[in-house]
């Protein structure tokens, strides 16, 4: 798309938005971001919540969250398979999620430079690994990674991430100058109360590919 292409707007939010999406339409936002994981079903995009979202006009995505990924402790290469795993089959399984999309990974805090090169790295590996299993050698899902500027750097240049989605911290390691360079796929600003929910605004960057869908 061309530099002046206009943005979509968007937020992402872990309540149901089914019943607000009447209010968020009219507020101008024309995509949603929901949750896979594991052990807090109640927070997960569900079919209903999809069908219901694309049907007022919407664009979804999503991102895997299991537990608080805010430390280096979090990330082993085992967890990443377990994540990719379960993520991939929540995606093929519960959502019907399309072909070549991505399931965007968190890594939600200010990773220190030996932390991406290290844990943070093992973790994507076993995120690929899963899909490279439940996929049979052809995973049909691409892996994102919502995090910092460096973050997503490393993770991009280490073929570990092939969508970026920056988290709203400027001040983290990075952030900055991945911004101002729109290296990123989607980016996320500062939380606000809108159409009684809480819940973080983001746009897209019409340069590159958002890894938004439909059902």
């Amino acid at each position: 798309m061309s530099a002046d292409a206009t943005p979509l707007r968007g937020l992402d939010s872990a309540v149901d938005l089914t019943p607000h999406v009447d209010c968020l339409s009219g507020e101008g936002f024309s995509f949603a971001i929901r949750y896979y994981n594991i052990h807090n079903r109640s927070k997960n995009l569900t079919l209903d919540e999809a069908q219901a979202l694309v049907g007022a006009g919407f664009q979804l995505g999503v991102v895997f969250e299991d537990g608080r990924p805010t430390h280096p402790s979090f990330f082993s290469r085992a967890k990443g398979v377990v994540h990719g795993t379960a993520a991939y089959h929540m995606a093929m399984d519960d959502i019907g999620q399309p072909d070549d999309t991505p399931i965007y990974f968190a890594v939600d805090y200010d990773a220190a430079p030996g932390d991406v090169a290290g844990v943070i790295k093992e973790y994507f590996q076993g995120i690929q690994d899963g899909f490279q299993t439940v996929g049979q050698g052809s995973p049909k899902y691409q892996v994102g990674v919502y995090g910092s500027g460096l973050t997503c750097t490393e993770l991009l240049a280490g073929g570990l991430a092939t969508f970026t989605w920056l988290s709203q911290s400027t001040g983290f390691s990075g952030s900055r100058a991945f911004a101002q360079n729109k290296h990123y796929n989607l980016i996320q600003f500062l939380p606000q109360h809108v159409c009684s929910i809480d819940s973080d605004p983001d746009q897209t960057n019409p340069d590159k590919p958002s890894g938004l869908f439909i059902i």
